[in-house]
Protein backbone atom coordinates (compact mmCIF):
# COMPACT_ATOMS: atom_id res chain seq x y z
CA UNK A 1 0.00 0.00 0.00
CA UNK A 2 1.48 3.45 -1.00
CA UNK A 3 1.36 6.35 1.39
CA UNK A 4 0.06 9.50 0.07
CA UNK A 5 1.47 12.90 1.62
CA UNK A 6 -1.14 15.27 2.93
CA UNK A 7 0.79 18.06 3.96
CA UNK A 8 0.14 20.51 1.20
CA UNK A 9 -3.63 19.61 0.78
CA UNK A 10 -6.28 22.33 1.73
CA UNK A 11 -8.71 21.21 4.82
CA UNK A 12 -11.90 22.69 4.82
CA UNK A 13 -14.89 22.45 7.24
CA UNK A 14 -18.19 20.87 6.26
CA UNK A 15 -20.89 23.52 5.58
CA UNK A 16 -22.84 21.12 7.91
CA UNK A 17 -20.70 21.46 10.69
CA UNK A 18 -22.24 24.14 13.61
CA UNK A 19 -20.86 26.70 16.03
CA UNK A 20 -20.40 24.21 18.56
CA UNK A 21 -18.24 21.97 16.59
CA UNK A 22 -20.63 19.27 16.57
CA UNK A 23 -21.07 16.56 13.29
CA UNK A 24 -18.73 18.14 11.32
CA UNK A 25 -17.04 16.13 8.27
CA UNK A 26 -13.80 17.58 7.00
CA UNK A 27 -13.19 17.31 3.53
CA UNK A 28 -10.04 18.18 1.00
CA UNK A 29 -9.53 20.22 -1.87
CA UNK A 30 -5.70 19.35 -4.39
CA UNK A 31 -5.86 15.62 -2.91
CA UNK A 32 -2.38 13.98 -4.54
CA UNK A 33 -2.35 11.15 -6.63
CA UNK A 34 -0.14 8.22 -5.14
CA UNK A 35 2.46 7.56 -7.28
Amino acid sequence: MRSVDLTAVTWRKSSYSNSDGGQCLEGVDNLPTPT
